[in-house]
């Protein structure tokens, strides 16, 4: 690492998702990503995204190495009503879909059971569009929304 941030100036960037399902012992060896000579200088970045369990993880003092190296603290809230009908219109005009293909009511059902999560979500809408092509429909309403969620379980 030492020589990439050095020799070619590029600093790596490691991302770990879901970094509140780490075992003690895996966050216990990130340590080593900022041993020899890198007190002085940072030759790595270290993204961990996670769930509140992570921070809270994080608090104990056994970790007191990373949380000393922790620039921004970020939590992303969850998504609104508003969020989710601007986001699938983004979406859709992104795959060239330039009418209102989920009707309105469905908006409001594809909110109520993404419970904010952008997984669940997407989830969700990929299969109100398998859906709503197998019956040929031309827009998504509520109930594909409820049935679709019945097939994935989200609850």
């Amino acid at each position: 690492m030492i020589l990439l941030v050095e020799k070619e100036k590029k600093i790596p960037i490691i991302m770990i998702d879901d970094a509140h399902n780490l075992s003690k012992e895996i966050l216990l060896n990130l340590k080593v990503l900022y041993e020899f000579e890198m007190d002085s200088k940072d030759y790595v970045t270290l993204l961990l995204v996670g769930k509140k369990e992570l921070k809270m993880e994080l608090s104990k003092g056994m970790y007191d190495y990373l949380k000393q190296r922790i620039l921004v603290n970020y939590k992303l809230e969850g998504l609104n009503r508003q969020d989710i009908k601007e986001y699938v219109k983004t979406r859709l005009q992104l795959a060239n879909v330039n009418h209102d293909l989920f009707s309105e009511d469905a908006l409001n059902a594809l909110y109520s059971c993404s419970h904010s999560s952008f997984r669940r979500l997407n989830t969700l809408i990929l299969n109100c569009l398998l859906l709503g092509y197998q019956k040929k429909k031309e827009t998504i309403d509520s109930e594909i929304v409820r049935v679709a969620k019945g097939e994935i379980d989200l609850e």
